[in-house]
């Protein structure tokens, strides 16, 4: 077990960026803490406090570019505007998405990769599990039809605000009223 939190520890120092070497030896150590008998949510925790948090690139030298760039891409559109036909447009866009993610820490991008799985999946799940109800997926549509279950899902679409947001054109087809943005 120690060995596997050194060795995410040293990926960090080693200056490693990508999730990928961390969720694997973040999965080999839940696995260790799991048969060990201790509880193998600390593996999550180990890995979290390892996974760099500082973005590679200074902001300055960030902004610096993006201006390069930009006066790069206007001298570039004066040819051909249309990003299809414009390969020299299309790739200074295309370095210019590079450099946006590589300027954001990795536990930032992870952050933004694992919110919504974590919110319309996990996070369910959980209350659901809490509510007392039993998740069974080898019969899942007669999970549906728990009486808990018919409230909770509505209930959960509605006043969730990132629902409000992201579904307002789904919601004021259901509820038949027109869609306002934010709480309700």
């Amino acid at each position: 077990m120690r060995a596997f939190a050194h060795c995410s520890w040293s990926l960090n120092l080693g200056g490693i960026r990508r999730p990928l070497p961390y969720a694997i030896v973040g999965a080999v150590l839940w696995a260790a803490m799991l048969t060990s008998g201790v509880h193998s949510t600390i593996a999550g925790i180990i890995v979290a406090f390892v996974i760099p948090i500082r973005p590679k690139f200074e902001p300055e030298l960030f902004v610096e570019r993006v201006k390069e760039t930009s006066v790069k891409m206007l001298n570039s559109i004066t040819d051909q505007a249309d990003i299809i036909k414009n390969s020299q447009f299309r790739s200074l866009v295309t370095s210019l998405g590079d450099g946006v993610r590589l300027v954001q820490a990795p536990a930032q991008r992870l952050e933004h990769t694992l919110h919504l799985p974590v919110a319309y999946l996990v996070i369910p799940i959980f209350a659901l599990a809490n509510a007392g109800i039993p998740v069974n997926f080898s019969g899942f549509a007669q999970n549906f039809q728990h009486p808990v279950m018919l409230g909770y899902w509505p209930g959960s679409c509605w006043a969730n605000p990132s629902a409000s947001r992201d579904l307002p054109g789904w919601r004021s087809k259901w509820v038949g009223r027109p869609c306002r943005r934010g709480w309700i």
